[in-house]
């Protein structure tokens, strides 16, 4: 029962991208589409999903121009975003007329019978645009989904399994094969596939956020399999046994009884730990995205007070998987665990105390540099009018804000080299060496300059 529900709201997730990625596929389609100049009033609109504007302008247009290829493409789009799935249709077939191998009309006519849940016929569609394109990246997202509403998971997978090939880095078609995965109760390939987003998803994003609750999901689900699969196969064993043999049915049944006893106790002891886990993680989430990036005050406070949290929770983690190794009925919790502990060790190494002095460097910084670079233009512009008088005290002024950078730039790299962070070496180091360079010729050419 469970799995089913899992997979009803999986298909409910992924009934929620048709519109999206109909308008995505009308922008990345090889042909162009030029329809008449919207009004700034219609353009705004759209911005904010209201398509009816445009449609009304469209059409005005269109009473005078009824063959015009782009503006009855773009109205059939309109149409499908606002759910007048019929309609876009009815454009979709007269631009067809007019153009057989409109990629964009075929794209729209899908969108919109899939909108009526006519998903093969979708999919022929989506084929006739994939004949004239073949790695057309939208059209194969699309069918794939549409193969996934029939339940041909196979051919679903396929197609996404292209998109990759040709897009390593196209992380809606690790998403959409992620929740295939899962699905298909391939557990352990959902979860891989929810690990690449994560790791190459930028910080606080949409995509990464839903990777890390799809991600924590689908590892309970996992658990919960592995603890079913082991209770059948106990099951199954004692059935197995000679009704004669009482006493190994009866010791059998103790075993049984006694293993469940234990895994009882073991979920009831981490129920807490993982909600904790959940709690953290969405706290994280939500505090980073009230803070602005250039306020390292509070990042540094933020950094302070959650950092602590998090090695607390890391080392709970650890505590609890040692006390499960070796213990294969608690298999399904240790693999729970294992499958967050990994995030943890991020969110701690995105707020170390390396990361607080690197964050307030990189704000201090940003917040000198316009000032420096005035004041060096300004002492070269009056050096270029060759107007001694005001350039004298320009060029001291400059000198003592490159100065003051130079001290800046200087003690930072001091401070993260005392942190002996791999960050340090592996990204940050080579950017600092360089504006210390940048900053020390800018000093030595400026004082070169004398009237």
């Amino acid at each position: 029962m469970i799995l089913r529900m899992f997979v009803a709201i999986i298909k409910t997730i992924m009934k929620k991208f048709n519109i999206l990625l109909a308008i995505i596929c009308i922008i990345c389609s090889v042909q162009s589409i030029k329809a008449q100049e919207l009004s700034a009033n219609a353009k705004a609109e759209m911005g904010k999903n209201n398509f009816l504007p445009a449609i009304g302008e469209l059409s005005t247009f269109l009473s005078t121009n009824p063959d015009n290829e782009p503006a009855l493409t773009y109205r059939a789009n309109f149409y499908s975003r606002t759910g007048q799935f019929d309609k876009a249709l009815i454009d979709a077939a007269k631009v067809l007329i007019i153009n057989p191998k409109s990629i964009n009309a075929l794209i729209v006519s899908g969108v919109a019978k899939a909108g009526q849940q006519k998903y093969k016929d979708a999919i022929l569609d989506f084929n006739s645009a994939l004949a004239l394109q073949p790695s057309l990246k939208p059209a194969l997202m699309l069918r794939a989904q549409a193969f996934f509403k029939i339940n041909d998971y196979q051919k679903a997978k396929a197609d996404l399994d292209l998109v990759i090939k040709n897009d390593p880095k196209n992380l809606e078609a690790y998403l959409y094969r992620a929740r295939i995965y899962a699905t298909e109760n391939d557990f352990a390939a959902a979860m891989s596939d929810y690990s690449f987003i994560r790791e190459n998803a930028e910080p606080y994003s949409k995509a990464k956020e839903t990777a890390t609750n799809e991600l924590l999901k689908t590892q309970e689900m996992y658990a919960k399999k592995l603890e079913a699969d082991k209770q059948a196969t106990m099951q199954n064993m004692a059935k197995s046994l000679p009704a004669k043999n009482d006493e190994t049915v009866d010791k059998l049944s103790k075993q049984v009884n006694d293993m469940t006893k234990e895994m009882n106790e073991a979920h009831a002891r981490l129920k807490p730990l993982m909600e904790n886990f959940s709690a953290t993680v969405a706290n994280f989430s939500e505090r980073a995205k009230t803070i602005p990036k250039s306020d390292f005050r509070s990042w540094s406070a933020f950094y302070k007070e959650i950092n602590p949290k998090l090695t607390a929770l890391a080392k709970d983690f650890e505590k609890q998987i040692d006390k499960l190794n070796g213990k294969e009925s608690l298999k399904d919790l240790k693999v729970k665990l294992e499958g967050g502990l990994p995030i943890i060790y991020k969110l701690i190494k995105q707020t170390s105390p390396y990361a607080d002095r690197y964050q307030q460097y990189v704000a201090e910084a940003n917040a000198m540099s316009n000032p420096v670079i005035e004041d060096v233009k300004r002492a070269y512009e009056y050096f270029n009018a060759k107007d001694n008088a005001r350039f004298i005290p320009a060029k001291k002024t400059a000198i003592t804000s490159l100065n003051k950078m130079i001290d800046l730039v200087t003690s930072a790299k001091k401070d993260l080299a005392k942190f002996n962070d791999p960050q340090f070496t592996e990204k940050n180091e080579a950017q600092i060496n360089l504006q210390y360079q940048d900053y020390n010729n800018a000093l030595t050419e400026l004082k070169a300059r004398n009237l």
